[in-house]
This record gives C-alpha cells, sequence and structure tokens, in this order.
C-alpha cells in the first residue's frame, strides 16, 4: 500500500491527548488515526437505512427495552 504523508493542524490539548492515548495502548498516533479511518469505513459500509436512523434515540434512555419487549411477547401469546 502506497503511504501519503497529511499535515494536520490540531489544538495541543488534543495532540497530547492522541500521543497519551497511543502510548497507553502501545501503538503510534499513525497506526492509532489508521485503525480509526478504517472504524470509519466501516461505519459507512454498514450504515442504517434513513428510516431506521430517524427513529434513533427516540426512546428514553432509562426504559429497559428488553423486558418491554418480553412482557408485549407475553401479553400478546396469553
Amino acid at each position: 500500500m502506497n503511504a501519503t504523508q497529511l499535515t494536520v493542524r490540531l489544538p495541543e490539548s488534543e495532540v497530547i491527548l492522541l500521543r497519551e492515548y497511543a502510548q497507553r495502548h502501545k501503538v503510534t498516533v499513525e497506526e492509532l488515526i489508521g485503525q480509526f479511518v478504517k472504524q470509519l469505513r466501516i461505519a459507512e459500509k454498514y450504515s442504517h437505512h434513513p428510516d431506521i436512523k430517524k427513529f434513533a434515540g427516540i426512546i428514553p434512555p432509562d426504559v429497559d427495552v428488553r423486558s418491554e419487549y418480553y412482557e408485549y411477547l407475553e401479553e400478546k401469546h396469553k
């Protein structure tokens, strides 16, 4: 694979964060950014249909979806 150099300007605090994170995980900043780009590619490939995306986040976070669904199934099949 051909590598191309890219210069990115970031606030110093973010550069420090990247370096520290990479060091803690025993990778280089270059590898860290490469992994992030691969994850972006995968996320785009397997993104949800727009009709599903518009419903994302409408269920309050305090609702136990699994138990609600099981209760629904129990009522349905009585």
